[in-house]
């Protein structure tokens, strides 16, 4: 690196030379497949047995609902107006 700059080289998020020939290939041999709707399908069917279900789900939720933030005791009781903050009037406009 340069000076601490990256230079050159894929943009973040660009998948490399193997990572897009999986993907080409994937799609070539199966042009409608999508992971995630193969795993609800897996995941909605009474014949699956109910561990795999539910990580079929967690799977599913993973990449579809963003992951919530964990809060001191505190924080929650100052969010749902069971004590003061005691840093509430440093931040007064």
């Amino acid at each position: 690196m340069a000076l601490g700059k990256k230079t050159g080289g894929r943009k973040k998020g660009t998948p490399n030379r193997n990572t897009r020939a999986i993907v080409e290939r994937l799609q070539q041999e199966h042009p409608n497949y999508c992971p995630l709707s193969e795993l609800a399908r897996i995941a909605n069917d009474e014949a699956t047995p109910i561990e795999l279900r539910v990580q079929c789900h967690k799977t599913i939720a993973a990449h579809t609902i963003p992951k919530i933030n964990a809060i001191t005791a505190h924080e929650f009781d100052v969010r749902n107006g069971l004590a003061d903050d005691p840093y509430s009037e440093l931040f007064v406009v």
